[in-house]
């Protein structure tokens, strides 16, 4: 499904030393984590996904996340069901789904893509590399073949199709609530990355995807609408860690 253009919502306001800076360290986690996804090592990732809901999603949303357990789980489920990426493997379940890069963003895209960077050398001579994302609404979703990425959001993270969202939610909707439109904000999507420079080996990686999933809704009683055009909100974090890299 084609969801709406991608927008990014912050204002560019980087110096052209930012600029160069967000260029230079983008181009380092290119090349680490599309490096690892070329040579294919084992790995070991647990990802978990929660979501809070304000009151309003409690009536909208329900208990959406027992309607979807292969979306949703706990962390602590997740820790104790990891799973295993053997050793030349095709890398499907690393960052993103696609055969032959981890990372799609161009460094061209750096400022606008990227609100902060950060890359500080650890004390066993391993460096770590933190980047985040601007706020970008409704996002595309850049499909797993694809050599070009259809939003900034999806270039580096797993993103949803708001109208699969929206298409899910009418279903399972109450007979108190007509699903009307949803609208999905990615915010704060961090990744951060440990790996070694004189191997370019990947040592550790945690991707956090966030996003605001808005619901416009009416409320009604026997089809009769006694309240138009309410919302209600809900957060969801997906977290993923890649450890117990193989090479």
């Amino acid at each position: 499904t084609t969801t709406t253009k991608p927008t990014t919502t912050e204002p560019l306001t980087d110096s052209p030393a930012m600029i160069k800076e967000k260029k230079a360290v983008l181009n380092t986690y290119k090349k680490v984590v599309n490096t690892a996804n070329a040579i294919k090592p084992g790995f070991t990732k647990v990802q978990y996904r929660t979501m809070d809901k304000d009151d309003s999603a409690k009536l909208v949303l329900g208990s959406v996340e027992k309607n979807y357990p292969g979306y949703f789980i706990s962390q602590a489920d997740a820790e104790a069901a990891p799973i295993v990426s053997a050793k030349f493997s095709d890398m499907s379940l690393f960052l993103l789904e696609n055969t032959d890069y981890a990372c799609l963003l161009s460094d061209k895209n750096a400022s606008e893509a990227i609100r902060k960077v950060e890359k500080a050398e650890q004390s066993d001579g391993s460096v770590k590399i933190t980047i985040v994302l601007r706020d970008e609404e409704n996002p595309a979703v850049t499909p797993a073949d694809s050599k070009t990425p259809e939003s900034f959001t999806s270039a580096m993270f797993p993103v949803v199709d708001k109208e699969e969202i929206k298409e899910k939610l009418v279903s399972r909707q109450s007979g108190l609530t007509t699903i009307k439109d949803v609208n999905l904000l990615y915010h704060d999507c961090t990744l951060e990355i440990v790996y070694m420079p004189k191997t370019g080996k990947v040592v550790s990686v945690t991707q956090t995807t966030q996003y605001d999933c808005v619901v416009t809704y009416d409320l009604g009683v026997f089809g009769f609408a006694i309240a138009a055009d309410k919302t209600a909100s809900g957060t969801v974090t997906d977290t993923a860690v890649y450890s117990d890299f193989v090479y």
